[in-house]
């Protein structure tokens, strides 16, 4: 069976960059069993930190689903 996680870090350095110990920067973590769950996950926790953050930038390709920027 598939496991699909979401996971929040919290970091001083780019968001893509993940060094050897990354976990250790982990806030909290969900899993799924469903692809479709996870991203509804996603989804919430990005609106969430746009509207906390709302100076922010979102990759044209990324996987945002319908978010604003996405």
């Amino acid at each position: 069976m598939a496991k699909f996680q979401v996971i929040v870090t919290k970091g001083e350095y780019e968001p893509w960059w993940f060094f050897e110990d990354w976990q250790k920067d982990i806030e909290s973590s969900f899993v799924y069993t469903e692809k479709s769950d996870a991203m509804l996950q996603y989804q919430a926790l990005a609106q969430e930190l746009m509207a906390t953050y709302p100076n922010n930038a979102v990759k044209k390709k990324c996987v945002t689903g319908n978010l604003v920027g996405g």
